[in-house]
């Protein structure tokens, strides 16, 4: 059902931290690329865990792209062991250790092995390796990722070997400018790029990668003269393909855009793993302009040329649209149809090439994510089209997938329930409130069988014990989910001017929230955070701040004066102008908060927002609570 890019959840989920630490070695201390490595893994003391519940993954850096890797241990009265048989061409390992949905990946830190020649050197672009692992691969291994860090560690690297900068420059680039903002850190950026626009027999995937910044930059007299170097460099390399893109996103005409593809897809019949992203996003782009020309039979023949997660995503939004109009729910039918076939098909094997760099347990948690909503929309076409009993089978599906985490598909299958007069529909209520994931609705319909049942007074006390159920239930998880790791201290202003210190608050529950003006979900979170704040409001003990960062514009204070004004939040607001307080906390996403306790340590973060606002103001409660008594 839901109209998101089905391929892009990082800011559309919540994710709650579930990193943890125990002791973790390797043997020998310096190894050679090639070798063989010892591992050894002591869980924490609290965790009883066996050879099947542990999974050890690794991230290779080889040729400058990340290489997956699952890895067996072996129990030795407690002491896991795995023999790691590392890749010839391998600069850096990144690693953390997975338990069901915990990490232990050194507080977020990982664990990272950094390979040495035979004099016991460490090899030229190890550290430049570890910062693009943590920083753009760490979220694989639900890394902090910290802006600032990868900073320290890419100045390390070119400290130590300047040959090195043409390989990371575009990450660093990127780092850098999140990391010394405004003028400085774009002057900054020009003096190294003009530096190493100006060498000779710079390869084409660094000239990309030189453009690339100058784009950042929008620096385009400099970005357009380095393309013409390219292409004539390289009249047959990427850049002279960028082009015929280019010209194929700029046609105003679907049918020459096919035809132009197609043409592309046939002189360009051997693509690399980069070429084959840019075909995607040619018929990515493709796709969604006959979605939205109504062209649905050809982009049911179209949908082909795509990865099945990218198809699906066109296929449901398609569906949805007929849905919505009412129009050809048969066709409608099919298309959702087809979107929930290709996931299917994709969990039952898996492509080899995404699973080169990346793991398939993130990847089956992408593909169920998926799943759940083609199966919600095909669901939402059955009932809509007379199916019910169907569609049922559909909404069971969902919530599979989901694990019924998500309320609002929880209650579509009761309410399912209830039209096929099902017998189960008793028991499912029952289940979604005990599980703490039911909605108002589900609450009512249980109340209303369990009265018809049993009479209003038993009803009552039936659904006070399955609500206290499921409040002791979701805190013994988040139990399990305890951070402990310092937060960095910081002095902004808030939008009176007054100067706003986390030191000075230590003593207090401290709910740091780090938002932005044009971010979604940032905004669909702020009246469940508006009730937090409420909840709170006369307790001494806890303070919320909303940092407003990652802004755009000139009057940043105004702009985020006027949405709390006309929305009427009650928030008190710090201006994060420069980026730098959401740098030191490793921020990858927004909305992302954090639940600092008494003593300034970070006992809880969350990621994204999906959720209902009284499900938000119940969770953010217990975080709030089991800090307060930390």
């Amino acid at each position: 059902m839901r109209l998101v890019l089905l391929f892009s959840l990082l800011l559309s989920t919540t994710s709650w931290g579930l990193t943890q630490k125990g002791s973790f070695s390797w043997s020998p201390e310096k190894p050679v690329a090639g070798s063989t490595i010892q591992l050894s893994y002591t869980p924490p003391s609290e965790k009883k865990l066996t050879t099947k519940e542990l999974e050890l993954c690794i991230l290779e850096w080889i040729d400058n792209r990340p290489k997956a890797r699952v890895i067996p241990f072996t129990n030795k009265k407690g002491v896991f062991t795995a023999t790691y048989e590392s890749s010839e061409d391998v600069k850096c390992s990144a690693i953390a250790i997975r338990f069901g949905e915990n990490w232990d990946n050194n507080n977020g830190e990982g664990y990272f092995i950094l390979f040495h020649d035979a004099s016991g050197k460490m090899v030229p672009g190890a550290v430049g390796a570890k910062a693009s692992l943590y920083r753009d691969h760490g979220s694989s291994l639900a890394l902090d990722r910290n802006a600032g860090y990868t900073y320290e560690l890419y100045e390390q690297e070119f400290k130590e070997n300047p040959s090195q900068k043409l390989l990371f420059i575009e990450s660093y680039i990127k780092v850098l400018l999140g990391t010394i903002r405004g003028d400085a850190g774009k002057q900054a950026a020009f003096n190294l790029l003009d530096e190493l626009a100006q060498q000779e027999n710079i390869s084409e995937p660094q000239l990309k990668a030189i453009v690339a910044s100058y784009d950042r930059l929008s620096a385009t007299d400099k970005a357009t003269t380095l393309r013409q170097k390219a292409v004539n460099q390289y009249p047959n390399g990427w850049f002279s393909r960028e082009a015929l893109r280019l010209k194929i996103k700029q046609e105003a005409s679907i049918d020459e855009k096919i035809k132009l593809a197609l043409d592309y897809q046939t002189k360009y019949n051997q693509p690399t793993v980069d070429e084959k992203d840019d075909l995607d996003r040619i018929w990515a782009g493709i796709l969604r302009n006959l979605v939205g020309a109504e062209r649905y039979e050809e982009l049911l023949s179209y949908s082909n040329s795509l990865p099945p997660v990218m198809a699906a995503s066109s296929l449901n939004q398609a569906a949805w649209k007929l849905l919505e109009k009412g129009e050809n729910l048969d066709l409608a039918s099919k298309l959702a149809a087809l979107a929930v076939d290709k996931i299917q098909k994709e969990k039952l094997s898996p492509s080899k090439d995404v699973l080169n760099s990346t793991f398939l347990y993130n990847y089956i948690q992408l593909l169920d994510g998926n799943l759940a909503a083609c199966a919600d929309t095909y669901s939402f076409v059955l009932e809509k089209a007379g199916d019910k009993n169907k569609a049922l089978e559909l909404q069971k599906l969902a919530l599979e997938a989901s694990d019924s985490n998500d309320p609002d598909m929880n209650e579509r299958f009761v309410l399912l329930l209830q039209a096929t007069q099902s017998k189960n529909l008793l028991e499912a209520t029952q289940d979604f409130i005990r599980k703490n994931k039911a909605t108002d609705s589900v609450k009512t319909i249980f109340t209303q069988l369990y009265t018809d049942k049993y009479g209003a007074k038993k009803a009552d006390l039936k659904l006070s014990e399955l609500v206290e159920e499921g409040k002791r239930a979701a805190l013994e998880k988040l139990k399990e989910q305890i951070l402990d790791k310092k937060a960095p201290v910081f002095t902004i202003k808030d939008l009176s001017g007054t100067d706003i210190s986390l030191e000075k608050l230590m003593g207090k529950v401290i709910v740091i929230d780090f938002w932005a003006t044009w971010c979604g979900p940032c905004k669909a979170s702020f009246p469940g955070m508006q009730k937090a704040v409420d909840k709170y409001k006369d307790d001494p003990n806890v303070a919320f701040l909303f940092i407003d960062t990652w802004e755009n514009g000139e009057e940043k204070e105004k702009n985020a004066a006027k949405f709390i004004q006309e929305k009427g939040y009650s928030f008190q607001v710090l201006m994060d102008n420069d980026n730098q307080v959401v740098s030191k906390f490793g921020v990858s996403g927004i909305p992302t908060k954090y639940i600092v306790d008494k003593k300034g340590i970070i006992r809880f973060k969350s990621i994204g927002y999906s959720g209902s606002p009284d499900g938000l103001v119940e969770e953010l409660s217990q975080m709030i609570e089991i800090a307060k008594n930390k």
